[in-house]
């Protein structure tokens, strides 16, 4: 149950406005029911902004442009995102990644890079084999369009090459 709260930042709103309510609506057993309606709301929710915070760093790692580009305004919007996005349990690192881009493509689509987009969707697929074309690879003087591929072999192992198009 509280493992639910730390997780749901609307079951949380919930709880601080009714205990009672979120406490029957979850099923707390009676004789644990005393405890639940004692935990404190800003304790949750500072324990659930930790949490949130480890998720964001990783976040981080696998989308440093898409993240730079959003400069401070990052963890905000990474905490808008994950007040309502719960933890998939299964490959969990790249279905945040592609859920927080889908959420920034609703409110600040040019923020998001396409080649990091396409990495973690690839990464949380079943798929064997992915191409994308994408407008503006970087390269070492600018950005050029190009062919993003990927492949996997084995579950939980693939490859990418960035393709470039043009002179």
């Amino acid at each position: 149950m509280l493992g639910r709260l730390l997780h749901d930042g609307e079951l949380r709103d919930a709880f601080a406005a009714d205990r009672d309510a979120v406490a029957g609506r979850m099923g707390v057993r009676e004789n644990d029911r005393t405890a639940f309606l004692q935990l404190v709301t800003s304790d949750l929710e500072f324990q659930a902004r930790v949490i949130l915070r480890k998720r964001f760093e990783v976040i981080r790692r696998l989308l440093p442009c898409t993240c730079e580009r959003l400069g401070d305004e990052g963890w905000p919007a990474f905490l808008r995102y994950g007040r309502t996005a719960l933890l998939a349990p299964k490959n969990a690192a790249a279905e945040d990644a592609v859920g927080f881009c889908q959420h920034l493509n609703h409110a600040r689509p040019e923020v998001v890079w396409p080649v990091e987009f396409n990495r973690a969707r690839f990464a949380q697929s079943p798929r064997k084999f992915a191409c994308h074309f994408v407008r503006a690879i970087p390269s070492r003087r600018n950005r050029r369009p190009g062919l993003q591929f990927f492949v996997s072999l084995h579950p939980g192992s693939w490859h990418e090459w960035l393709v470039y198009l043009g002179g």
